[in-house]
């Protein structure tokens, strides 16, 4: 398996980075690589909202299907995707934090922590996976960017269409 935990903080309440976080329509805005996101159920919101999901690749592109597992607004999310032979498992965890921006005094935020772990179906590919590859070690996986990179988008696509924080 691979893991990887990241956050940021947006300085924004709960409810309005909840409602970037789960807004269909404007994953592909900051979720890196992804290309395409469609429903596939009628369900908008809540657990059983599927997902059918594009992502660029190397090779081209990738298709996979989301399934929200949990669901409770705006504290905590948890997605399965499945992708062939490999599953992910994100769960994205949402809290109040009290921030001061430049200026501003201190005002109310949110800091969003994304914990995701990678299955791979087959062992050979589980090997070649491993962030460090088959042999030595290296401290940091190669999905951490990409993950560090799409919450940095959200967080600023956030900040750019919304109000400031009041106090």
């Amino acid at each position: 398996m691979i893991y990887v935990t990241t956050s940021v903080i947006v300085p924004r309440r709960p409810e309005v980075v909840w409602g970037f976080l789960t807004d269909v329509t404007r994953l592909t805005v900051w979720v890196e690589a992804l290309v395409k996101a469609d429903l596939a159920t009628d369900r908008r919101a809540g657990v059983g909202m599927t997902l059918d999901l594009v992502h660029a690749t190397k090779r081209g592109r990738t298709v996979a299907t989301s399934e929200v597992t949990a669901w409770r607004e705006p504290e905590f999310l948890c997605v399965e995707t499945r992708y062939g032979d490999a599953l992910l498992f994100d769960r994205a965890r949402l809290a109040p934090v009290v921030v001061a921006p430049e200026g501003t005094g201190a005002g109310t935020g949110t800091e969003l922590v994304v914990e995701s772990e990678f299955m791979l179906g087959s062992k050979v590919a589980e090997i070649f996976g491993r962030p460090y590859g088959l042999f030595g070690a290296e401290d940091r996986n190669p999905f951490q960017p990409i993950y560090e990179r799409s919450l940095a988008a959200l967080a600023r696509m956030i900040e750019a269409e919304t109000l400031r924080p009041y106090r």
